[in-house]
Parts: structure tokens; C-alpha cells; sequence
């Protein structure tokens, strides 16, 4: 069996979540004053010492065929 289509998939998936709603969405908070959520905790911690554990963890839309529309992470 080949699981290149599935690992592809949670690929996508999780390069949707790290997007962190798009760059709209980090715009807005940059023009508030505002870090993202990852950019304080990359701000508080020393570097390589966090570990994001289920970043790809939420709900999916996908089309008729299967394939990934977009995706909301449950954070």
C-alpha cells in the first residue's frame, strides 16, 4: 500500500493550521500591536525547546472527492 497520498494530506493540513488563519488574519493582529500565539511563545521560550504537540488538530472540509478545502485548528 502507499501512504504518499495520506502523507501528503497531513502536510497540508498542518502547513493550513501553522498559517494561523492566513495573513489577513496575522496582519490584524500585527496592526493591533499583537504577536500570534506561536510568535509569544516563540518570544517567551529559548530556542528549539518547544515542541507543539497536535498542531494539526481540528476540522477539515473537504470537496466530493476528498480533497482538503480548507481546515480550522481546534486551538
Amino acid at each position: 500500500m502507499n501512504w504518499r497520498p495520506e502523507i501528503e494530506d497531513i502536510k497540508n493540513v498542518r502547513t493550513l493550521a501553522l498559517e494561523q488563519g492566513g495573513t489577513k488574519n496575522v496582519d490584524r493582529q500585527h496592526a493591533k500591536g499583537r504577536l500570534t500565539v506561536r510568535e509569544r511563545i516563540q518570544f517567551l521560550l529559548d530556542p528549539d525547546t518547544f515542541q507543539e504537540v497536535g498542531p494539526a488538530a481540528g476540522a477539515s472540509e473537504r470537496d466530493k472527492n476528498g480533497q482538503l478545502i480548507s481546515f480550522t485548528p481546534a486551538n
